[in-house]
């Protein structure tokens, strides 16, 4: 069996005895045809109208904007993608995805993935899967990161049940307004020192955007050095880890956790530097998924699926406060697609 999370920032494919591999929602045209992944990244600022990284949050048969070659829409850039993963046909698929999508568009991926020639057993809640493991004898929240948005799930423990009963999705507040963030901070910075606008010209924000972009998953926030070429000048300015924290922490001021007492971050969420110590001054409790327990999370999910009907698993028998170890049998309130 295989797994594969959608979201558009961290494309996540999981299978048995093999390391996860991540592949971001981004798409180019170039002269010699459609490209993904990071190589769309790298001719994001510079060829705007020729990049798409909306495709797999809206899961809509949308049109694009701008030129993206032979794909004329959103599910034409989905299907695309999904061929240049080159993942295995004779294997069972089974997708994670995020409590806020919604039935028609797991319809929609169901037939994108048959065109591509893959077999979807079902879906899991991305949510519920990453969290078996967490300890709990009541609820608690997951909270995951996209480009263009943050998910924020709730999981209910009740009466030997642990379900995901609702999910609320807070749009811009994603990668994509982190790093715009930093990217602006840094604008301001150099206009300030040098009267130079790195933001002025697509090559230079491309320059800028390529540099800034790997910070995401550093451990840590730290100070930078950043380098702006400008034909035949070069200029560089220091950006504090102070500065882009201020930024990190405006961001984060549009997710609402008042209500969240137990918070529980994916290893996504996690990697991104400081967001965890931001966001657990605000609730009583702050734990982390680990990354090794995922792939036998959703295996426990997925023996609930159905070789006959393609399901919706977002429920699963709690086995105490130390880990829910099997699903409900048949998947418990499973929406059926």
């Amino acid at each position: 069996m295989m797994y594969l999370d959608i979201n558009d920032w961290q494309l996540t494919f999981r299978q048995p005895h093999q390391p996860a591999r991540t592949f971001t929602g981004a798409a180019a045209q170039t002269p010699n045809g459609l490209i993904f992944d990071d190589d769309a990244l790298a001719r994001s600022r510079s060829h705007p109208q020729q990049f798409n990284n909306r495709y797999l949050s809206t899961i809509a048969a949308d049109p694009v904007a701008g030129d993206l070659g032979l794909a004329k829409n959103h599910a034409d850039l989905i299907y695309r993608h999904l061929l240049q993963l080159d993942l295995p046909t004779s294997e069972a698929l089974v997708l994670a995805v995020s409590g806020q999508i919604s039935n028609a568009q797991l319809g929609l991926l169901l037939g994108i993935c048959a065109e591509a020639q893959l077999t979807v057993k079902g879906f899991i809640d991305l949510a519920l899967g990453q969290s078996l493991n967490v300890a709990a004898d009541t609820g608690y929240h997951v909270l995951d990161v996209e480009q263009h948005r943050i998910s924020l799930a709730e999981i209910q423990v009740r009466d030997g049940i642990r379900a995901q009963t609702r999910t609320t999705a807070i749009d811009g507040v994603g990668t994509a307004s982190i790093i715009e963030g930093w990217m602006n901070v840094i604008a301001d910075e150099f206009v300030q020192k040098t009267r130079f606008d790195p933001l002025h010209s697509g090559q230079t924000e491309q320059h800028l955007f390529d540099q800034v972009y790997p910070w995401l998953t550093q451990s840590q926030m730290q100070d930078h050095v950043v380098s702006i070429s400008n034909g035949e000048s070069s200029r560089e300015v220091e950006i504090t880890a102070a500065r882009l924290l201020e930024k990190l922490t405006q961001r984060l001021a549009g997710v609402e956790l008042g209500h969240v007492e137990h918070l529980v971050l994916t290893p996504r969420a996690a990697s991104i530097p400081a967001l965890k110590s931001q966001l657990e001054q605000r609730v009583q409790q702050c734990s982390i998924v680990q990354e090794t327990d995922i792939l036998g999370n959703y295996e426990q999910l997925a023996a609930s699926l159905s070789d006959t009907q393609v399901k919706r698993i977002s429920q699963a028998v709690n086995l105490g406060t130390r880990r829910a170890t099997k699903p409900a049998a048949g998947g418990l309130d499973a929406d059926t697609t």
